[in-house]
């Protein structure tokens, strides 16, 4: 079964990150099976970053950084920053998809509020979207790993995420069911706690919604995201401050959170242009320091 899971999160992976394309040179017969040898080659520092003869000299380490936030507040275009400033440092860096929106772009619908079986289907989806979530970590980790390279793994979003977007009882419900479902061998009977997913991240950055602070920016329905894909967000200016707030209250207790709010400065592109920034040095610090020189 995991087999069959991390073989479904690769190739779903593909279609949702837009490799499917046709609109470039690829590999394979066909646009739903192409592999860009550009992108497989972007994170790769051209010179790998040296672990401290004070640290263990030939232990290298997998750093984790959960990159998180309200509805737009940069996450994707913070990513190219921050990967060409941590190649620079002599870090790989990995780029995991938001599973969420794998599984949107796969056909699934997200069920209306009127439904009268809404909060079943939310727990059903958002404990599917938990367990591929942990199988796609793991695999990324192992295959980091396995380079003997000092690398960061950026997620889009992380498991506790999800809470953000339930009910406390259906969380409740899902940390249950995950931690007791005997068929899963992704989980191995382990226990799934709060505390155990935030140890599992060196880091969380929070984005804070272009809703809080830069009103004007914040693109509402269907819009272009800044890579000018056509996306539909149907959280309003309000709604979009109460889940970004949601969403930060759940990575609260992380003892490496960063909060990156949105600059007040004249020009607005000299404001966002700080803000990733704030965000790619953020990262960095917390890397450096658990892979020191």
């Amino acid at each position: 079964m995991a087999h069959k899971l991390m073989l479904l999160t690769l190739h779903c992976a593909v279609v949702a990150f837009g490799l499917a394309r046709d609109d470039g040179p690829g590999i394979g017969e066909g646009p739903m099976h192409r592999v860009y040898e550009k992108l497989t080659r972007a994170g790769r520092s051209r010179v790998s970053r040296r672990a401290s003869k004070f640290h263990k000299p030939t232990e290298t380490r997998v750093i984790r950084i959960v990159l998180t936030g309200g509805p737009c507040g940069g996450k994707s275009s913070s990513l190219a920053p921050l990967m060409e400033s941590a190649k620079r440092e002599g870090f790989d860096v990995y780029c995991a998809p938001e599973i969420a929106t794998m599984v949107f772009n796969c056909g699934f619908s997200f069920p209306t509020p009127d439904d009268p079986r809404v909060e079943e289907k939310i727990l059903a989806f958002q404990t599917a979207v938990f367990k591929l979530q942990l199988q796609l970590e793991r695999s990324m980790t192992l295959i980091a790993a396995s380079t003997g390279r000092p690398s960061i793994i950026i997620f889009d979003r992380g498991l506790l995420d999800g809470k953000a977007y339930m009910s406390g009882e259906s969380w409740t419900q899902l940390l249950h069911d995950v931690a007791h479902d005997g068929r899963d061998v992704v989980l191995l009977g382990e226990d799934v706690s709060e505390e155990y997913i935030l140890h599992r991240y060196d880091g969380v950055i929070h984005l804070v919604t272009a809703a809080d602070g830069a009103e004007a920016f914040y693109k509402h329905r269907e819009t272009q995201d800044d890579q000018g894909n056509i996306v539909f967000r149907r959280e309003s200016a309000a709604q979009a401050i109460e889940q970004d707030r949601r969403t930060r209250e759940c990575w609260a207790d992380h003892p490496q959170l960063v909060v990156v709010r949105n600059p007040v400065v004249g020009v607005a592109e000299d404001g966002f242009r700080r803000k990733l920034a704030t965000a790619t040095e953020a990262v960095l610090t917390i890397a450096r320091r658990a892979q020191p020189l």
